[in-house]
């Protein structure tokens, strides 16, 4: 095999494992192109310090035991139960704390996980599903006029409608659901002293089937609007209720500040006038109510760079290859840049967070609940081997079997029962942290407490179990004689 061969191996190898790993945590929490791979120095690390954890616990129950005679143990039965008991209310506090930050892990894994699916099921006021977005990039170098523009988007709309599997297509100048440009407004019969800002974007006649909005008054932009540059605008409902309350906003004029500023536009203290009024969409975030926005024709400007939406009756991403040949072929000077679904981007820049945050909280309490299990029934079990004799005892002196299984449960209900009560005080506190960290998580779902409450004790409860049941078989006679 040639030197470039194995080259090539290794590099194609790196870039499987990077994906491999980039797959897993949020898009832009790192630099795309760090190679993320386990640190084999870490890992040895990691488990030298397990190792070494392990035989340093182990070693404290091996030094106290050395420290005890023989003749202690036959004539201090007393003082041996004192230090028994000390032991064990070590063993107690240390299962009480387990239960505790398991509690503490599990909310705040639910909380994300209540935050994670509210995000997936939020309306936002479009149908994002088989949509394509793609950016173009225009050469800086040549200065193109807007009807320059509008005739390569003509020969790219024509190729791409006759493309198999696309419906509809749209310029824009954002990004669904948020919009391109945020600029004051103004509005001739209305005097007002705080500043008046909408969302603009700027599109074509057919961005109102792209994205599935419903057209509540009035009409969208048309064809010939479009194509005749005209200064009409189309407005949603939060505009609309803002700005023009009690009122009907059809033939009413607005000024958007954004053309004033910018004297190539040609369209400076240029009045639109507003031709119709469609639904309202999450412009804002997921958690933020709808802000006014206006959309008017993209042909209005020349600008480096815009952007189309297609939607397709077929997976969006499986048609980029196509799409990009078609815009070479309307303009070999243009550049297509970011590619994807708009579900893709909702995925990436929105959910992606929550739901790693999701994944990471609830691997870590899946950890402790084990722990919690472990700790409790080794807690118990123990409990039980000291108190055989006692056991013994009291089943010699009439008790049932129901009853040390009671007797067993109880404690270890008195353990779990501190546990949560900790652990629910200090989820409280850490559920706070979280809510100022992520907007629209909720620090008092009171499902959630009540789900992990019920979790906790039924794992509990079923730990204690098999050691209560072990306890109600101690045959008495042989009970006795084991002190």
């Amino acid at each position: 095999m040639s030197c470039r061969s194995r080259l090539h191996r290794r590099v194609s190898a790196r870039l499987r494992r990077h994906q491999s790993a980039a797959s897993s945590y949020p898009h832009n929490t790192f630099p795309q192109e760090a190679v993320i791979e386990l640190n084999r120095p870490v890992l040895l690390f990691s488990i030298a310090m397990a190792m070494l954890s392990t035989l340093i616990c182990g070693m404290a129950p091996a030094i106290h035991a050395m420290r005890l005679d023989l003749r202690s143990r036959l004539s201090a039965s007393g003082a041996l139960s004192k230090a028994g008991a000390a032991h064990g209310r070590l063993r107690s506090a240390l299962v009480i704390v387990e239960v505790a930050l398991s509690v503490i892990l599990m909310v705040n894994a639910g909380l994300m996980m209540r935050t994670f699916l509210r995000l997936q099921n939020t309306d936002l006021g479009i149908n994002t599903k088989n949509v394509l977005y793609a950016g173009l990039s225009f050469p800086s170098t040549v200065v193109q006029k807007p009807e320059e523009q509008q005739h390569t988007f003509e020969l790219l709309f024509e190729k791409l409608k006759r493309l198999p599997g696309v419906t509809a297509v749209s310029a824009t100048m954002g990004r669904p659901p948020l919009p391109g440009i945020v600029t004051d407004v103004s509005i001739s019969s209305k005097v007002h002293r705080d500043d008046w800002r909408a969302q603009l974007d700027l599109c074509s006649e057919d961005y109102l089937a792209v994205m599935q909005m419903r057209l509540l008054q009035g009409r969208f932009l048309s064809e010939r609007d479009v194509s005749g540059a005209r200064h009409v605008a189309v407005i949603n409902e939060a505009f609309a209720q803002q700005y023009f309350t009690g009122q009907n906003p059809i033939g009413q004029m607005v000024k958007f500040s954004i053309f004033d500023r910018v004297p190539s536009f040609g369209l400076k203290n240029t009045g639109f006038e507003i031709i119709g009024v469609i639904s309202d969409t999450r412009n804002q975030g997921f958690n933020q109510p709808p802000a006014p926005q206006a959309w008017a024709p993209h042909t209005l400007v020349s600008v480096d760079s815009k952007a189309f939406l297609a939607r397709t009756i077929v997976d969006p991403e499986s048609l980029i290859p196509q799409v990009q040949r078609l815009v070479w072929e309307a303009d070999p000077n243009v550049a297509m840049t970011d590619a994807d679904s708009i579900d893709g981007i909702l995925q990436k820049f929105f959910y992606a967070n929550s739901e790693f945050e999701f994944i990471t909280l609830g691997c870590f309490a899946t950890l402790g609940l084990f722990l919690v299990l472990i700790g409790i029934f080794s807690v118990m079990g123990y409990t039980v081997a000291m108190e055989t004799h006692e056991i013994g005892v009291r089943m010699a002196l009439g008790a049932g079997r129901a009853r040390i299984i009671r007797s067993v449960l109880g404690k270890g209900i008195v353990l779990i029962a501190t546990g949560l009560a900790i652990g629910i005080a200090g989820s409280l506190l850490s559920a706070r942290f979280l809510a100022h960290e992520f907007r629209g998580l909720s620090s008092s779902d009171a499902a959630t407490y009540a789900s992990v409450l019920l979790l906790m004790v039924g794992a509990g409860l079923s730990a204690c179990f098999v050691p209560a049941r072990r306890a109600a078989r101690v045959d008495p006679l042989e009970a006795i004689r084991c002190e």
